[in-house]
């Protein structure tokens, strides 16, 4: 089962404006923990403002009701860890062996 924290992740993902808004968070704040909840504090504020917006009353209490149960603060740290210049690579470096 997909819970709403990795939907969020997962649209977030797929969005191209994604990476430069996480380094400019990066860019911002230097303090990583401050940086983490601050950054998830905004994606809950965007996703709630998003939701209010729409038009068709089911779907925005749906959409409402789904944020709510979303962990923005895993989605941030996520988001900081997947486009930190800092983060380690998947592929290891060669041997100079």
């Amino acid at each position: 089962m997909t819970s709403f924290t990795e939907v969020v992740l997962h649209y977030l993902l797929r969005q191209p404006d994604t990476p430069e808004t996480v380094r400019r968070w990066i860019r911002g704040e230097r303090d990583p923990q401050r940086r983490a909840v601050e950054f998830a504090v905004q994606l809950d504020r965007d996703f709630k403002a998003l939701a209010a917006a729409i038009c068709d009353p089911l779907v925005r209490d749906w959409l409402g009701l789904a944020v709510q149960h979303v962990n923005w603060r895993r989605v941030a740290e996520k988001l900081l860890a997947r486009f930190s210049p800092w983060a380690p690579r998947s592929v290891p470096a060669p041997s100079r062996n």
